[in-house]
């Protein structure tokens, strides 16, 4: 019976096996040859796999970047479509050419921007939506395929392993079976030998010995029997399970391979799918990448007409016009002490004594801004006079920080003026007269508190910036261009000519104040001015005096240094005292006793800025004031200026 079941099952075992053969003789084609023939061992179908999802995760990171890449053209033409936007808000108060070319330019931003918003949209639909279709259908056809192999693997692996359990175990039985069937036969052969002259006498005195000691051996001898019949039907039964294992073995194996090779050729056809739509969406790339650069440039080109028509130098008319407007001074919001005002309740000596505290503060810092300015002049002039030595950018910062430091010496001075006025009011002393006293305004703040303000006289702001500013740099070609001939010796001059206006006109000021109110100022004591009675005041240090001569260079000729435009000022009753004899001393309706005396000239001295006096040797100068034997003012044929005193010589007579 068992052996018509065994028979069966081999013949259904073998008609499965041609079934399977024919499956793949019709699988076998050119295309699959390859995959069938590679991929036969039991390891190959992992190897397969293992191509294929790299294929497929190929795939899927190339779906995953144009998608990224569709987020940024997106990105991209949002932020350009913004830009644009803004843009146009911008230009829509414009007025002008340029204005108008930036409106033209706001409009091709947008277009821009459409245009790659429509490049995103035709990249998403007509490649990444379908890719990332076909990815996904083939992961779950591919799931599906991996999963039946898979599943004959694990089958095949479980019958390999009772295979190899029930050899095991027959093997294991087989030899039980013959140790017991050995030593059967061995008792049988000594129970039945009578004459045991062929056995060895030690094997019969063993066994005589064995059965005089024992009584059991003959039922030793049943029950080794009744094991050798157990362990024969055991060595049967193993074996016929053996067998059998080893036939279900066989038919996974057979279940296995069948599968792996179906499993291989359609993998073979996703992958052709998964290769065709790659060349399909690369060839759609390309397709639509190239109609993007025509709609671009169309585009771009029309912005050729409207940027050609923009005209500068005509729209510069407007900004011209805007400049030519005249413009507010500038205010100043100074400083105000509560020692400054006397309606408010204070000690008299310490009211003095903080306002004289403040005074000396103010003093420190106008000396450290003079000497800051002296050497950033010494920077300009060396700019100036070495072609190679900084640039239009370096002339004109300078210029700059020069405009800086004089308004900061206006601004300094103005304050020195209002707690030197303090001071007088505290004193019961006259007001001193200051070219800034007429320009500072007092309101009141919410709280009631005073707040001073200076508006910045125009002859401070104004000249400097039109001269300067204006003539330095008249227009940005200027900046990129080196400056050679008579357009170096033009800039070179300009911050000179400009320094020397401002102060010229400076001096003409205080000389029309100095007259207008000379009754009621202060004079110090002066040798040229007998008749004028002075003051129980000392006059105060040379280096307070309104014009400060040290600041104007040695006075030998070789220095380059240029004179102060801000130091000049004087809040103290000696500067009033200085600028009015000057002033007396200057007046050609004065007469020459007033001189302090007389010099000649030794050697040739040309005059550098527009107050200075140019001599020649022999030239008499009539002498009106000297300063520290540097720098001496006087008058040579009717023209009033300075000169260094090194070039001339002191003479006692007029020669």
């Amino acid at each position: 019976m068992n052996k018509d079941n065994v028979s069966t099952k081999i013949a259904a075992g073998m008609d499965r096996w041609q079934n399977t053969i024919e499956e793949m003789m019709h699988l076998r084609s050119p295309n699959n040859q390859a995959f069938k023939d590679n991929y036969w061992a039991q390891n190959g179908f992992d190897e397969l796999r293992r191509y294929v999802k790299q294929g497929s995760d190929f795939s899927k990171e190339l779906a995953s970047i144009l998608q990224e890449r569709v987020e940024a053209e997106i990105y991209y033409s949002k932020c350009l479509s913004k830009l644009g936007t803004k843009l146009s808000k911008a230009c829509k108060d414009g007025i002008g050419s340029c204005a108008e070319a930036w409106k033209h330019v706001a409009i091709e931003m947008e277009k821009r921007a459409e245009i790659h918003r429509n490049y995103s949209s035709a990249l998403s639909d007509d490649l990444v939506k379908p890719m990332k279709l076909v990815i996904d259908n083939q992961l779950k056809m591919r799931k599906k395929i991996e999963a039946n192999v898979d599943k004959t693997t694990r089958s095949l692996t479980e019958w390999r392993s009772a295979e190899a359990k029930s050899k095991r175990q027959s093997h294991a039985a087989a030899r039980e079976n013959e140790k017991l069937q050995d030593a059967s036969l061995d008792i049988s052969r000594i129970s039945r030998s009578s004459s045991m002259g062929h056995i060895p006498h030690s094997i019969l005195s063993a066994a005589r010995a064995d059965r005089i000691t024992s009584s059991a051996n003959e039922r030793e001898a049943a029950k080794l029997q009744v094991k050798k019949r157990k362990t024969e039907e055991a060595v049967k039964k193993t074996e016929m399970e053996y067998y059998n294992v080893c036939v279900q073995a066989e038919r996974s194996r057979l279940e296995w391979e069948s599968s792996v090779v179906k499993g291989a050729g359609m993998l073979e056809s996703l992958e052709e799918e998964r290769l065709a739509q790659l060349k399909g969406a690369a060839d759609c790339y390309l397709t639509l990448t190239a109609a993007v650069p025509p709609q671009l440039a169309e585009a771009t080109n029309a912005l050729v007409a409207p940027i050609s028509n923009a005209n500068a130098n005509l729209d510069m008319r407007v900004v011209r016009g805007v400049r030519s407007a005249p413009a507010g001074a500038s205010e100043q919001l100074l400083p105000d002490f509560y020692c400054e005002h006397t309606t408010l309740a204070m000690n008299r000596e310490r009211r003095k004594q903080a306002l004289l505290k403040i005074l000396q503060l103010v003093k420190q810092d106008i000396e450290r801004e003079r000497k800051s300015k002296q050497g950033l002049e010494k920077l300009s002039m060396a700019i100036k006079q070495t072609p190679t030595f900084g640039n239009d950018d370096s002339q004109q910062n300078v210029a700059d920080k020069l405009y800086h430091m004089r308004a900061m010496l206006t601004y300094l001075e103005a304050i020195r003026y209002k707690i030197t006025t303090s001071l007088s009011q505290l004193d019961s002393r006259a007001p001193v007269q200051h070219p800034l006293s007429s320009h500072i305004h007092i309101i009141r703040d919410k709280q009631g508190l005073q707040q001073s303000i200076l508006k910045v006289p125009p002859w401070l702001q104004t000249d400097y910036q039109n001269e300067v500013n204006k003539n330095l740099q008249p227009n940005f070609t200027a900046l990129t261009k080196s400056v050679n001939g008579e357009d170096r010796e033009r800039r070179d001059s300009i911050i000179s000519r400009a320094s020397s206006k401002l102060r010229i006109e400076h001096l003409s000021f205080r000389r029309n104040l100095e007259h207008r109110s000379a009754p009621a100022t202060p004079i110090s004591s002066a040798p040229a001015t007998p008749t004028v009675p002075s003051t129980p005041e000392t006059a105060p240090p040379a280096a307070d005096s309104p014009l400060d001569w040290s600041e104007r260079g040695a006075g030998d000729g070789l220095s380059n240094q240029q004179d102060s435009d801000f130091d000049e000022f004087s809040s103290q009753s000696g500067s009033s005292t200085d600028l009015h004899c000057m002033d007396k001393n200057i007046s050609n309706d004065e007469p020459d006793h007033k001189y302090i005396g007389k010099c000649r000239a030794l050697y040739n001295y040309q005059a550098r800025l527009d107050d200075e006096l140019t001599l020649a040797p022999g030239d008499i100068i009539n002498i009106f004031e000297k300063q520290d034997d540097i720098w001496w003012s006087g008058d040579l044929n009717g023209t009033f200026g300075i000169f260094p005193s090194s070039y001339v010589e002191e003479i006692t007579s007029c020669i």
